[in-house]
């Protein structure tokens, strides 16, 4: 028996998309080839297609074995898994219909990848890596805020303080008229005379000596709650208080902005830490079945050398060996007949 006799079974790849066509000499090559194309199309995030047929070549002509149209890449893993699916390849007699469309019923989930367009390849896609989200328009409003209840607050702060200037020069006007009227008496200025003089003294103007005896006014205890409250005024327990609350909105603002930032960056790099793990994991698996296929190929070749060597050493030896007999019943029959008597 001739060990290089052609196989009776020819594979055909047609109608390929995005799929390298090759001559394949028998299911377990064709198998082994779609795992190969398979991984190939995982690895360049694209869809390909093609239609595999198995013919069966007799002496009365061909005949189709099996048929299918395949779309590629597929989630499978298991090589085991690709036997099943492509079970009927190895088959020798036709495959029945019914079985067809049972098969094509089960046929493993396609992965559907979108056509990259050109202006996606120049520009990297960084929208899924969930980046830190721009605050900067955000931003501007608080600050903006911030600003002007500063300067609100300041305004406040330089109105209170001249109106305390007036009513200080105003109350040492009044103590010294009470004085040169009443020198035997002296009193403390209440709120409510205050309160009427305030008017008058708007177009006072205001001596530099009397400046300093004003701005122990500006403390707390200088002068009395009553006084502070009946002219619509704060003390500064009151503004500090004031000040503390506004600017506590804009520190619990900033505070949940900074942590909106660091978890987004948090989950930004998790996101391509695990994108650079699956694309390692891919890429060994892809390295790890080219190596496969190779050792295969190489030992395939190998025993095909081994075995065409052995057969032509058999042969020979059978040749030499039908010579030899060949031979030796040729002098038997020679001696049979005498003709080496004769010679001698």
């Amino acid at each position: 028996m001739n060990p290089f006799k052609k196989t009776a079974f020819r594979y055909e790849m047609t109608n390929c998309v995005n799929f390298r066509a090759t001559e394949v000499s028998d299911a377990y090559e064709l198998i082994n080839w779609i795992i190969a194309e398979n991984l190939r199309l995982q690895e360049l995030k694209v869809n390909g297609s093609v239609t595999l047929t198995k013919v069966k070549t007799t002496a009365k002509g061909e005949q189709e074995i099996y048929s299918a149209a395949l779309t590629l890449p597929v989630l499978m893993d298991d090589e085991e898994e690709y036997d099943d699916w492509l079970e009927f390849f190895y088959a020798t007699q036709p495959v029945k219909e019914k079985d067809r469309l049972e098969k094509g019923k089960s046929f493993p989930k396609v992965m559907r990848f979108e056509r990259p367009k050109v202006v996606e390849q120049e520009t990297p896609d960084v929208k899924a890596y969930a980046p830190a989200p721009d605050l900067s328009v955000m931003d501007e409003e608080p600050e903006k805020w911030e600003d002007e209840d500063k300067a609100r607050l300041s305004l406040q702060v330089r109105t209170q303080e001249a109106e305390i200037e007036r009513l200080k020069q105003q109350l040492n006007q009044s103590e010294s008229k009470k004085t040169q009227e009443e020198p035997e008496t002296i009193e403390s200025p209440m709120p409510e005379p205050l309160g009427k003089t305030l008017s008058v003294s708007k177009a006072a103007p205001i001596d530099s000596s009397d400046v300093a005896k004003l701005l122990p006014l500006l403390d707390k205890d200088s002068v009395p709650d009553s006084t502070l409250k009946s002219l619509g005024l704060l003390d500064k327990a009151e503004i500090t208080q004031q000040v503390q609350d506004s600017f506590q909105v804009f520190y619990q603002q900033e505070l949940e902005k900074e942590r909106d930032k660091i978890e987004a960056t948090k989950a930004a790099e998790l996101k391509i830490a695990k994108q650079e793990f699956d694309e390692k994991e891919r890429a060994a698996k892809v390295e790890a079945q080219k190596n496969r296929l190779t050792t295969e190929q190489d030992l395939k070749e190998k025993y095909e050398l081994l075995i065409f060597e052995e057969s032509q050493k058999r042969l020979e030896a059978q040749r030499e060996k039908v010579q030899a007999l060949s031979e030796q019943m040729l002098s038997t029959l020679l001696r049979d007949i005498g003709f080496e008597e004769g010679n001698k």
